[in-house]
């Protein structure tokens, strides 16, 4: 028999010789320890064991790095690569993890927008105060007490506070304390009103603020992933990337003209996912060159629903809405991709604080007791706003797909499409002209695949297509 963890054998056999003391008529039968007991004792105590969904995506990120032969994500060759990881709300068990997945893409892709624009646009404002203030004069620890005149005069000038805090309900200002404390007026009026004095503060405090805004048009994905851990949490891995060819694409396609872009492609069908669970991890745009050596941009929509096993009309509605929000979601993402702007900012606080203080009850005979206050100061403020517009026309659905995951969610998506000849196509139509059409043979034919923890798409680009 194999053993790996001594310590497990040597407390075993710690608790049959306690047994074996304390019991000396009943006959212990010796323990038997399985080469199983032992490795999943292993099992727990090697930290591998335990890693998140965000652990195993920051692995992801780290080969996506080496296999393209970048440093790390900024800038290289004119070509800006940014990636984000986004936590899904709910773990796989939840009714909402399809919708909360989809939201979680739009979070992260957000996320993906601000960081390119903070590197293309960004300016930074950094602002570091120091406040520091020491009383050791000779009254420096004494508050003056009330006289006994004052004092009644000043319960009753807080008995009027107090009503007037009952009166003015709707100022929500006047009733911080009570807010604060979650208490009721009654309450607050037992309290004894305290009366401080600072002796010394100390304090520095840096405020960095980062502010872009302009255009995050020719931002598409290379690649994305979702990965799922043992605990059912799920997050999602993006991979994007802007450079001059795929700004001028976006122009060229805002500008509804034949790109001056060219690149070496094929059938577009042939980079969508084989199988349809592949379609989960792939997300959001990406950007390919057809046959004809044009520029394509493929979007990625999803959308899910929750089943009603009672009513399949129903069931039928939801999955009809879901894959109408699906299609929405993808034309949305070439729309960002062809004239996206963005308006970000990003603010940071830092600091500490250390206040020494005296403090009593604001009665004749209390005592004073002095107070001390230490504390770190992290805030962190963050907005980001995205618009854009595209004229939709030539936006055409080349894949619908639906799959259901083994905890039962209910998935489905739409492949959008723009190409050129597309919206040349459209435009004949309307104008009235006819030329006839290229014949497309196209064979997509996707099959279920067994579940998998983490959902990769392929890399379908070189870094000579961008």
């Amino acid at each position: 028999m194999k053993i790996v963890n001594k310590n497990l054998l040597i407390a075993l056999s710690l608790m049959i010789s306690l047994s074996v003391g304390a019991n000396t008529v009943n006959q212990i039968e010796p323990a038997v320890i399985n080469q199983s007991d032992i490795d999943s004792q292993n099992e727990m105590s090697n930290a591998k064991s335990a890693r998140s969904s965000v652990d195993n995506l920051e692995d992801w990120q780290d080969a996506f790095l080496s296999d393209f032969g970048l440093d790390d994500w900024g800038e290289k060759d004119g070509k800006i690569f940014v990636s984000r990881i986004e936590a899904v709300m709910v773990k796989n068990t939840d009714p909402q993890y399809g919708d909360a997945l989809a939201a979680a893409l739009d979070a992260g892709m957000i996320q993906l927008q601000t960081d390119s624009a903070m590197i293309r646009y960004g300016r930074l404002t950094n602002e570091v105060a120091r406040n520091k203030s020491i009383d050791r004069g000779t009254n420096a620890n004494q508050l003056d007490l009330p006289s006994a005149e004052n004092s009644e005069k000043g319960l009753f000038d807080k008995m009027l506070s107090l009503f007037d805090k009952k009166l003015n309900v709707a100022d929500k200002k006047a009733d911080i304390e009570l807010e604060e404390l979650g208490a009721g007026v009654k309450e607050v009026e037992k309290r004894p009103v305290m009366v401080q004095k600072s002796i010394s503060n100390i304090s520095t405090i840096k405020k960095t603020v980062k502010r872009a805004m302009g255009s995050v048009s020719g931002l598409t994905l290379i690649k994305t992933a979702v990965n799922t851990d043992a605990s059912g949490q799920t997050s999602i891995g993006l991979i994007g990337i802007v450079s001059l060819k795929t700004k001028q694409v976006a122009r060229d396609i805002k500008n509804g003209r034949k790109s001056i872009v060219t690149g070496k492609g094929g059938d577009v069908h042939k980079f969508l996912p084989k199988n349809n669970e592949g379609f989960l991890g792939t997300l959001g745009t990406r950007f390919l060159y057809d046959v004809d050596g044009s520029p394509v941009i493929i979007s990625y929509g999803i959308g899910s629903y929750v089943a009603d096993s009672g009513d399949s009309f129903m069931n039928e509605e939801y999955r009809k809405e879901a894959k109408e929000n699906a299609r929405s979601n993808a034309e949305a993402q070439i729309s960002d991709f062809v004239s996206g702007r963005i308006s970000a900012k990003q603010e940071r606080v830092n600091g500490q604080m250390v206040d020494n203080l005296i403090e009593r009850e604001d009665a004749i005979g209390s005592a004073t007791m002095p107070k001390k206050i230490k504390g770190i100061i992290k805030k962190v403020f963050a907005t980001s706003t995205l618009k854009s517009s595209i004229d939709s026309r030539a936006l055409v659905p080349i894949k619908r797909w639906s799959y259901t995951t083994k905890g039962g969610h209910k998935f489905v998506g739409v492949v959008v499409a723009y190409k050129y000849k597309t919206l040349q196509a459209i435009n004949n139509l309307n104008s009235g002209s006819y030329k006839k059409p290229k014949s497309n043979k196209v064979k997509a034919k996707n099959k279920h695949n067994a579940g998998e923890v983490m959902i990769d798409s392929k890399i379908v680009n070189t870094l000579d297509d961008f």
